[in-house]
């Protein structure tokens, strides 16, 4: 998927009642009409918040679309990957940490010092760091 915009599932054109919502809805119709073909046509709903006018249609077409992706299975293909980035996040976020205690005090002093000396190399240097020898 690298490289692909990702397209929203449903659009939503807020302020319906100011100049220009009908450009905005072709626009983005249009845009569309480019994209790759799924099963699920993207909805361009137009609300106007202050009113309340389109919040209806809005939540019955939230409601399609949610009925569309448990009955594709879509649902849970998003909730899995959802998941896997989250812990990608989580695990990045740990070794990050990681990372920095061992950058840290005499143990990596000393071996930068080694490096420096060409006693080693910045990446035997490194094991060493993270397999707790040298």
């Amino acid at each position: 998927k690298a490289g692909l915009m990702e397209i929203a599932d449903v659009f939503v054109i807020n302020k319906a009642d100011r100049a220009g919502v009908d450009e905005t809805a072709r626009d983005i119709g249009q845009m569309l009409d480019l994209s790759v073909v799924r099963d699920w046509r993207p909805p361009v709903v137009r609300t106007t918040s202050t009113t309340g006018e389109g919040v209806d249609e809005l939540r019955r077409v939230v409601a399609d679309h949610r009925a569309h992706l448990e009955a594709s299975g879509e649902l849970e293909v998003r909730r899995a990957a959802r998941l896997r980035n989250e812990m990608h996040r989580i695990l990045a976020e740990r070794l990050l940490l990681q990372a920095r205690a061992l950058g840290s005090g005499d143990r990596f002093d000393a071996l930068c010092e080694r490096v420096a000396a060409r006693e080693l190399d910045p990446w035997t240097a490194t094991d060493a760091l993270l397999t707790g020898e040298g």
